[in-house]
């Protein structure tokens, strides 16, 4: 696994779901991205995701990536007590041509000590339009040459965080500036569950092969309206499934 700076392998995991499989002409099952991962895109999961896109969150998304936008990633991070703060990045850099992408953050606990390691963002440093000259610049990193421009966006806007119940939510763009905070509780994990759609482009064919079940289109609006996500997730979290749960071997 490439980690981030900061990062170890020991304290912070990334559990990837696998998302839902399309047969093919002779029936055997593919996977609808590049790579097929456990554990399963359950029952439960889905109820998650219908609850979290029924309200808000998937409104949001409808208006930033159109309906067709597809689902290309679902991962469980969990920051162990003693896991150090990555550095500060960004999951893709700006282009013209890149497809837009969005990941929604879902707080599949309360997160409202610092000391747990929250995600921090820094606001505003998503597109051009927010820097100095209209040009976006990658964060500053230990790595490489830091542009002027970054560092003085850097000095204005520093890394924030938001405090989150069970069931709250962060949308952010996948160019935002953004870092895991270090975990320096005593004995307690924090775990988010990221939700990523990508916009459809024409000629795409990941999104031509892909299932329906990971259109946006059915996960928006498709959620009863009384429900809660908070209280989806107190269920299906009861019930025993793996959501944000590491796999013993």
């Amino acid at each position: 696994m490439l980690l981030l700076p900061g990062a170890t392998s020991e304290n912070r995991h990334f559990q990837r779901f696998s998302l839902p499989l399309k047969r093919t002409s002779t029936g055997r099952l593919e996977p609808t991205h590049q790579r097929d991962f456990e554990p399963q895109f359950s029952p439960k999961v889905e109820a998650v995701l219908r609850a979290t896109l029924a309200g808000p969150a998937g409104a949001i998304l409808e208006a930033a990536l159109g309906r067709d936008a597809r689902l290309c990633e679902l991962t469980a991070i969990t920051a162990n007590p003693g896991a150090t703060k990555q550095g500060l990045h960004a999951d893709a850099c700006w282009t013209k041509t890149a497809p837009r992408l969005i990941t929604i953050f879902l707080a599949l606990h309360d997160i409202l000590d610092e000391t747990l390691g929250p995600t921090r963002f820094c606001p505003k440093t998503h597109a051009p339009r927010c820097f100095p000259g209209e040009t976006w610049h990658p964060p500053p990193d230990r790595y490489s040459r830091t542009h002027p421009r970054a560092a003085e966006k850097l000095a204005k806007t520093p890394p924030i965080w938001f405090p989150l119940h069970a069931g709250d939510a962060i949308v952010m763009d996948s160019t935002t500036w953004h870092q895991g905070s270090a975990n320096t509780s005593l004995d307690s994990q924090r775990t988010l569950l990221c939700i990523s759609f990508v916009e459809s482009q024409s000629g795409d064919s990941a999104a031509a092969g892909a299932s329906t079940k990971t259109l946006l289109s059915e996960f928006v609006g498709a959620g009863k309206k009384d429900d809660d996500v908070g209280k989806v997730l107190d269920r299906s979290l009861k019930k025993g499934d793996d959501i944000g749960k590491k796999k013993e071997k």
